[in-house]
């Protein structure tokens, strides 16, 4: 028998997906280890890393991590200042965002490549 799970995310319930199906999400960051799962029909939610099935995806990070030289990245330019902003002016924006898979996504990245956020 294939057990069917579902993720509960702000009290809105998604699913079924197969056991695959979120592994895969864990490995695409789709799934945190805080994330609610239930199995399909089941009332009670606990957190991934909870889970027999999900908690090697989890594990802790060994104290002593052995460090590893990587490239320093070069930074980025600075950004073009559109036409209509006075000069002298910088434009400014609030961004507000409330992730909770406490894993960085495609829209934190793009943020962060526009410059400091």
């Amino acid at each position: 028998m294939t057990i069917a799970w579902t993720i509960n995310v702000d009290g809105r319930v998604y699913g079924p997906y197969s056991t695959e199906r979120l592994r895969n999400f864990a490995s695409e960051g789709r799934l945190a280890a805080t994330s609610l799962i239930a199995q399909e029909g089941a009332s009670e939610w606990r957190e991934a890393r909870e889970e027999p099935e999900f908690c090697d995806l989890f594990t802790q990070v060994p104290k002593e991590t052995p460090r590893v030289s990587a490239p320093v990245p070069k930074p980025m330019p600075a950004p073009s200042v559109p036409a209509d902003v006075p000069e002298g002016k910088l434009a400014q924006f609030a961004v507000v965002i409330d992730i909770k898979s406490h894993s960085p996504g495609g829209f934190e990245r793009a943020i962060t490549s526009l410059g400091s956020a």
